[in-house]
């Protein structure tokens, strides 16, 4: 069977990336093709090209396949995935296939299950038996708990105290959230925890201007200084300096 290849590849409205791509799948012989994160024009798809792009929206997932080589039968397509049945011709093989692209994810809620002996205490120890299909389950979502605030067990009888409330995220969520804060609340209107996750307005530092030596080497370099210097400065001689140094951020950006 001839090679299925995922690609995950930014650019493609650009003619030079677009032979790029057909000499790199020429050489690796592939004949059905994935495209993830791509946001491609769709005047731009080639005819036996099945993909999720609309005439006024932009793909991020296309399916490409060589029409003598495969038959592509499709079953559901999303914003985020392509699925189908496709057949290899030549052998009259058949196979399903999903195309994935992941977004930033986040679950939080109830799930009635520990991770570990150490988020619950009181009443019967807790098994592995009992956490094996919630750690197997997480491990294969790809998913991570929040770094958090505020109470650690958040359901309690008054005898059991246990963790059973999380919030969880994938590895991209941060891509597109740079700053999230998550905070279990003490017990209150029910007897789990509440789940706060906020997103923090966390302003980036104002750049500073830092006189180097390379500054030096300009040929203007020090007329532009002496002229700073000759302005009337005012104030303590640290001040004047700063006032000189401030004069100098404009001309030697």
């Amino acid at each position: 069977m001839y090679r299925i290849i995922n690609l995950n590849v930014r650019g493609m409205n650009a003619p030079n990336k677009q032979e790029d791509i057909k000499i790199f799948l020429q050489q690796h012989q592939a004949r059905m093709v994935g495209f993830l994160k791509i946001k491609i024009r769709d005047q731009n798809m080639v005819q036996q090209w099945e993909h999720n792009a609309s005439m006024t929206d932009r793909g991020r997932i296309i399916l490409s396949w060589h029409p003598r080589r495969y038959q592509f039968n499709l079953i559901l397509k999303t914003d985020q995935l392509i699925h189908g049945e496709a057949v290899h011709l030549s052998t009259n093989k058949k196979f399903y296939i999903t195309v994935i692209y992941e977004d930033p994810w986040c679950v939080l809620g109830d799930f009635n299950s520990v991770l570990n002996q150490l988020e619950r205490i009181g009443g019967i120890d807790v098994a592995d038996g009992e956490v094996s299909d919630f750690v197997a389950c997480i491990k294969h979502c790809g998913l991570q708990e929040f770094s958090y605030g505020g109470a650690f067990f958040t359901w309690t009888n008054t005898i059991v105290w246990s963790r059973i409330d999380k919030a969880l995220h994938n590895e991209l969520w941060y891509e597109g959230f740079a700053y999230t804060h998550v905070h279990y609340m003490l017990q209150g209107l029910s007897d789990h925890t509440l789940i706060i996750l906020s997103f923090p307005h966390c302003p980036r530092p104002r750049n500073t201007f830092q006189f180097r030596g390379m500054l030096t080497k300009d040929k203007g370099s020090k007329d532009m200084v002496k002229h700073s210097v000759a302005q009337n400065q005012s104030g303590s001689s640290l001040k004047k300096l700063q006032q000189v140094l401030s004069s100098l951020r404009q001309p030697f950006k």
